[in-house]
């Protein structure tokens, strides 16, 4: 039997009560919210969101970017040295109510 993750989610009121978000977008926060608590960011790649949330990547890429506009995360590239390619994307929480660590 196959075991599922054992972990909770939290969305603070600010992205609770945020009128301009969808409910994916609140839940991909909570995701993102759960995968930063050990170092304080998350880098998981579209795919991961894509697979444990089953949603298209078209449909993720309005989740994060209402949560952008929102001012409740942000994503930074992180490039390989002497390069334009991406190396990996950090997505922080930024919302003030919620400490990270």
């Amino acid at each position: 039997m196959k075991q599922e993750p054992n972990y909770y989610g939290i969305i603070p009121a600010p992205v609770l009560f945020d009128d301009n978000i969808s409910c994916r977008s609140k839940i991909l926060y909570a995701h993102i919210i759960t995968l930063t608590r050990k170092e304080g960011f998350c880098w998981a790649q579209n795919s991961y969101f894509e697979k444990v949330m089953k949603i298209s990547q078209p449909t993720l890429n309005r989740a994060f970017a209402e949560l952008e506009n929102g001012g409740h995360i942000t994503r930074q590239l992180i490039y390989k040295p002497e390069s334009k390619e991406v190396d990996m994307r950090i997505i922080r929480i930024t919302d003030s109510t919620y400490n990270q660590r």
